[in-house]
């Protein structure tokens, strides 16, 4: 609730004080998850274990989620990018259309961030314990089953979007 009305303040100052338009968007949404962030650190910071800093588990984490990053930053720089240019090539009520396009894709960007999540464990599990044997047939099975759920889940999408941006404006 804190981080959700931060936000909202910080936004709002951002963009109508100070007219920032959509990096005043970013910054305000930002700048309150660093902040509450900041703090929780520091009344947590007892239990955070700085003190117990292990360089081993460090090099373990950085070893496994490293390599994830650049995917992660240029998902992360896609979903904001195209508001920033939209905003300088559309009208104010072409980039709300958009939005509320976007929020219908939602659905489908929360089903697929779970199964993004969920794959890479689950993919290591299974070739660590049994091998390529085992492994080959169930990635088929896997990708297969998430090919048809999101196939449908685009079509929903695709089908759900107009009437959605219809009653919205």
């Amino acid at each position: 609730v804190l981080n959700v009305s931060l936000s909202a303040v910080l936004t709002v100052i951002l963009v109508v004080v100070f007219d920032q338009g959509a990096l005043g968007l970013l910054v305000g949404n930002s700048a309150a998850t660093a902040v509450l962030y900041a703090c929780l650190v520091f009344a947590r910071r007892h239990t955070i274990g700085l003190r117990r800093f292990d360089r081993s588990v460090l090099r373990e984490l950085l070893r496994f989620s490293l390599p994830l990053m650049p995917a992660n930053l240029a998902i992360w720089a896609i979903n904001f990018a195209d508001r920033i240019q939209l905003q300088k090539l559309a009208s104010p009520l072409e980039l709300g259309q958009y939005a509320a396009a976007a929020r219908v894709a939602l659905a489908l960007t929360v089903v697929t961030g779970a199964f993004q999540t969920a794959w890479a464990p689950f993919a290591h599990a299974v070739r660590g314990e049994e091998g390529d044997e085992v492994a080959k047939p169930t990635y088929s099975e896997v990708f297969a089953s998430w090919s048809i759920v999101a196939g449908w889940g685009l079509v929903a999408v695709t089908m759900l979007s107009a009437p959605y941006i219809a009653i919205t404006f």
